[in-house]
């Protein structure tokens, strides 16, 4: 085995087998491959240099340092710990429970302010006079006007179209065919062409646009001739009532329509109705009111689609006061609050603003009024008005003659006059509100609803 000893001039001696072999340290002058043989010497000589042995105590020493730091890296898998941060998730969950903030006391609130605010509106139910809340009716004012420039009559039938009311037919000593028109504007009465068909009284009119519409009545017998009337194109003869010929029937005007109701013809009392379409100048049938409940020489006038009719003489004979709501789309009848006027027969009547109108009238034991009441379709209920302008009177002619406000109507007939020729203007008051006990129902509701 050789032994390796380090010279202290950078050379190298090798002892092998006893001898030493020297070699020194070449300089980059020296040639590469050069003979190390010259280095030859004796063995004990360079071998006396054994202090370079620690030297090879020295190298270990480094091993050691490469395990220490290296040990250390290796523990710093611990991070591994933060499985604790999974831990840490957890614990935000437990947030999630403060959603029980949901059932924060603020429904209760709600359930609080209700019942308070619902009760009150409750006391306020002590209107019970609400069946009828009149306003001041300054306004409702009469003025006497031009009289009507022929005899005096009674019985005639009056309708409104372009500023103008028109009248014709009627009773003075006889039954007649005069027809004038009276112009709202000026107040002045104007001479027209006779009505076309036979002298009659008791007849049926309504206006419709630019014309009036007149027909039916009784001559010597009921007939069912139609004509209509315009300031352009005087008469023209319309298709007559397929229905039964008839007198005294309530007219008016709805949607368009004539509407005729009920009736005589002869001694029979009539349960049906008659509408005229001047679109396409036809008639159609409706259903009556019922068998007991026919009458005529009663008033008919209308709200948007239902007409509101009754009055006059009953199938007996004797006087009604029944007082009917006929819906002329369902087809169908509803009896309202009974008229509580004195004088049902032969009174007159109008819409305006929302209410009927009926004024005039007289009993059964041919006793004429001078009451004007107002019937209002949301309570059902009636109100005394002013009384008439023309004074006690029935048989008058002006049925829905509404012209701006204002309800032109006239002549007639009382027992100790006769006939009258007078012509009247009522300018209509505001319309009679009404406030319906209904409205509480509506406060009810809010209480259970927050509960939840």
């Amino acid at each position: 085995m050789a032994d390796i000893i380090l010279d202290h001039d950078g050379g190298t001696s090798i002892k092998f087998g006893g001898v030493c072999y020297i070699f020194s340290a070449m300089t980059s002058d020296e040639p590469t491959g050069e003979s190390p043989e010259e280095g030859f010497g004796d063995c004990d000589a360079c071998w006396a240099t054994p202090t370079p042995t620690p030297t090879l105590t020295m190298t270990p020493t480094e091993t050691p340092t490469l395990t220490p730091t290296q040990s250390p890296t290796l523990t710093a898998t611990p991070t591994l710990t933060p499985t604790q941060t999974l831990t840490a998730t957890p614990t935000e969950t437990p947030t999630l429970t403060p959603t029980p903030t949901l059932t924060p006391t603020q429904s209760p609130t709600l359930t609080a302010t209700p019942t308070l605010t619902m009760t009150p509106t409750l006391t306020l139910t002590p209107t019970p006079t609400p069946t009828v809340t009149v306003s001041s009716l300054a306004p409702d004012s009469c003025t006497q006007l031009d009289d009507w420039t022929g005899t005096a009559m009674r019985l005639s039938a009056a309708a409104p179209a372009l500023g103008l009311v028109f009248v014709g037919t009627g009773f003075v000593a006889a039954n007649v065919k005069t027809f004038k028109s009276y112009d709202t504007a000026s107040d002045t009465w104007a001479d027209l062409a006779d009505y076309p068909g036979t002298a009659c009284r008791e007849a049926s009119a309504a206006g419709y646009g630019a014309y009036v519409y007149f027909g039916l009545g009784y001559t010597t017998v009921q007939v069912k001739t139609w004509y209509r009337y315009s300031v352009a194109g005087g008469w023209e003869t319309l298709t007559s009532l397929t229905g039964t010929a008839r007198s005294g029937a309530a007219t008016c005007e709805c949607g368009g329509k004539i509407w005729v109701v009920c009736g005589i013809n002869s001694a029979t009392y009539l349960n049906d109705v008659w509408a005229y379409n001047p679109a396409d100048n036809s008639w159609a049938s409706g259903t009556g009111p019922g068998a007991t409940d026919k009458f005529r020489r009663g008033v008919a006038s209308s709200i948007g689609t239902n007409i509101y009719c009754g009055l006059g003489y009953k199938a007996s004979g004797a006087e009604t006061k029944k007082w009917w709501r006929y819906d002329t789309v369902a087809d169908t009848w509803t009896a309202l609050t009974a008229y509580p006027g004195a004088a049902p027969l032969g009174a007159i009547s109008c819409s305006y603003g929302g209410q009927i109108l009926v004024a005039g009238g007289q009993t059964g034991a041919s006793v004429e009024s001078d009451e004007v009441w107002s019937y209002n379709p949301a309570c059902d209920c009636w109100t005394q008005m002013a009384d008439s302008c023309m004074g006690v009177r029935a048989y008058a002619c002006g049925s829905n003659c509404v012209i701006d406000g204002k309800w032109y109507h006239g002549t007639g007939y009382t027992d100790e006059v006769g006939n009258f020729a007078d012509w009247w203007r009522r300018n209509l008051g505001p319309a009679i509100t009404c406030t319906p006990t209904p409205t509480p129902t509506l406060t009810p509701t809010p209480t259970p609803t927050p509960t939840v």
